[in-house]
């Protein structure tokens, strides 16, 4: 759909971590991108003939648009690796050649990519493998799917009894290969990013000169921090200059704000003050961090510091792709530490909802495109039907609602909460319809078309 269009009908969005807003309106995007918003009258545009003769998709009551999830920690080459996998206690990174190579077709990272735009994954940060010709073929695939992403080729020079790591002068010729390959696309969505594992698996001259291969292309830079806390005595004991972990990462100039580091639960008090003072921002994967014994990461005490926090997924560390599950799981852990200690106040699902879109966006410093429903911005955006027929939510004919304005709310809320990927009946990715299950009316607008939401 990449003519101009208009969609009316309840619009749920947040402009900041305290900021949560749904009211009933329209949006009109034209070549991708949201040209006017407002609130339920359009008389006015339609007086200056700014929709005359546009494609019109007009929400159920019970339907709500809402900006698409961002992803901040997704893994391909891990998605299948079997739930067995999560039993265990995994004190570090265990990467195993026997299932990497069978797991790196097109075909495994169809199914992977479909299913996080079926989840309403508009964005995602994607880890690749070792090798560039099979990352390759997933940015192929990013390309032709129409996902907004980043993909970055792992890096890893630390020799381990896997044999899943290469020389260091092989990573740093082949990520710039990869860097190369992927900006000769030419392709707008999909941006190239620099992937060492974490500080155990790569040492000092790789770590600086990925650095250096991040500053030269002006890209995002992806890795781990303390997910469990060993790491921390295993890197300040081979870098006994380093007073804490993030200055190791800091000693390279890896700390800005294009760099993105996954998990975050064992931070001190420094880490947290210099990952704020270098603008670092945090993916806070709660499933993977519950499943794998890591620990329970205080994402209020980040949000407190200003840190920038978003969600993932985590591949195979967690039990879902989908960023609704991480909402939730992200609600659970807060709430735990809570229960635990009455200074650690959980996240609401408003909090939690930003997390999950804007705060996502803000992580991968694309806020100023995706996030949210704002003139200027892309329109990466889900259609959410509440009672979707194959979908979890009953309808039931009374209401505990008080006014319109609860009820709207309730939309979401019960979406957050109890909602799965059959509510969310159509995906756009900068304006292009990437998932369509004909759960809302299309009609072709005509002068005498009415412009106001059903109520």
């Amino acid at each position: 759909m990449d003519r101009k269009f208009i969609i009316i009908g309840a619009l749920a969005t947040s402009t900041n971590l305290n900021k949560f807003q749904i009211t009933r309106g329209f949006v009109i995007v034209q070549k991708g991108q949201i040209t006017h918003k407002g609130e339920s009258d359009c008389t006015m545009l339609k007086e200056q003939s700014v929709i005359a003769g546009i494609r019109r998709i007009e929400l159920l009551d019970h339907q709500f648009l809402m900006p698409g999830f961002v992803d901040c920690h997704p893994h391909g080459s891990q998605y299948p690796k079997p739930p067995s996998y999560q039993n265990k206690k995994v004190k570090t990174y265990r990467p195993k050649r026997q299932y990497e190579y069978p797991f790196y077709t097109s075909s495994t990272y169809a199914k992977m990519v479909h299913k996080l735009v079926r989840y309403g994954t508009t964005t995602a940060i994607y880890y690749g493998s070792l090798h560039v010709d099979k990352t390759m073929e997933l940015v192929r695939l990013l390309v032709q799917l129409r996902q907004r992403a980043f993909i970055g080729k792992v890096n890893e020079n630390t020799e381990n009894r896997h044999n899943y790591f290469n020389d260091i002068h092989k990573e740093l010729d082949d990520t710039k290969d990869f860097i190369e390959k992927v900006l000769a696309l030419g392709n707008d969505l999909v941006q190239p990013f620099v992937a060492p594992r974490f500080a155990v698996s790569s040492d000092s001259e790789l770590m600086a000169g990925l650095a250096n291969i991040a500053s030269q292309y002006n890209i995002n830079f992806h890795s781990y921090i303390l997910q469990y806390a060993c790491e921390a005595r295993e890197v300040l004991r081979s870098h006994p200059d380093c007073q804490h972990y993030a200055a190791f990462f800091d000693k390279f100039g890896i700390l800005t704000s294009k760099c993105v580091l996954a998990h975050a639960v064992h931070l001190k008090d420094p880490d947290i003050e210099l990952l704020k003072l270098r603008e670092v921002g945090i993916a806070h994967c709660p499933a993977a961090n519950t499943r794998l014994h890591a620990g329970l990461c205080p994402v209020r005490k980040l949000l407190d510091h200003n840190l920038k926090v978003g969600l993932g997924s985590d591949g195979c560390g967690g039990n879902s792709v989908s960023i609704l599950d991480a909402i939730r799981r992200a609600m659970d852990v807060s709430t735990h530490l809570e229960l635990q200690n009455s200074e650690n106040r959980g996240i609401s699902w408003k909090e939690a909802f930003y997390l999950g879109t804007l705060g996502g966006a803000r992580v991968l410093n694309l806020a100023h495109k995706v996030g949210s429903l704002e003139v200027g911005k892309e329109f990466d955006a889900l259609v959410i039907d509440i009672y979707a027929p194959e979908g979890p939510i009953d309808v039931y004919n009374n209401s505990l609602d008080r006014n319109a304005a609860n009820y709207d709310e309730s939309l979401v809320q019960r979406f957050l909460y109890s909602g799965n990927d059959c509510n969310i009946t159509q995906v756009y990715v900068k304006g292009h319809l990437v998932k369509d299950d004909a759960k809302v009316i299309i009609t072709e607008s005509t002068s005498d078309d009415r412009c106001t939401p059903r109520q």
